[in-house]
């Protein structure tokens, strides 16, 4: 088929080819209509061990906070967190469900913890981000004095 062969079947089916797209486009117009806004609020939070005097120590306090972050990662999901978040907040909801507006990730070859969580109302998702990040550092830093 050459390209003249197209351009005259587009020709042919115009009105089809229209139609279809304006259908197409009116859907997704209304499907995003439909939708009702979601927020994004972001946390993060920092872990460093402050202990030792020699360059070996600080490096393995340093690995321990790495390891101890990838940890604390998944924990900021768990209700051991999110119970207190959802007290301290009055929200509706349980552990699980807000679970599931959560995600945690932890960069490769950082002691850093992002938090990242979702709401229909963008304060709402700013303050859940940083209670959250406020009682997994509450944790890291009870953990890091246990050690």
């Amino acid at each position: 088929m050459e390209l003249g062969d197209y351009f005259s079947t587009v020709r042919k089916h115009w009105v089809a080819i229209a139609a279809i797209v304006l259908l197409a486009g009116g859907a997704a117009f209304g499907f995003a209509k439909s939708m009702s806004p979601s927020y994004r609020g972001e946390a993060k939070v920092f872990a460093s061990v402050q202990q030792g005097t020699s360059v070996v120590e600080l490096l393995q306090g340093a690995n321990f906070s790495e390891n101890l972050v990838q940890s604390y990662a998944q924990i900021a999901r768990m209700p051991v967190v999110l119970d207190p978040v959802i007290a301290e907040l009055g929200l509706d909801v349980t552990a699980d469900e807000l679970a599931s507006r959560v995600t945690t990730e932890s960069p490769i070859n950082t002691a850093i913890v992002e938090i990242r969580a979702t709401d229909g109302d963008p304060v709402v998702a700013a303050d859940l981000a940083n209670a959250i990040a406020a009682v997994s550092y509450t944790h890291l830093r009870a953990h890091e004095t246990r050690r």
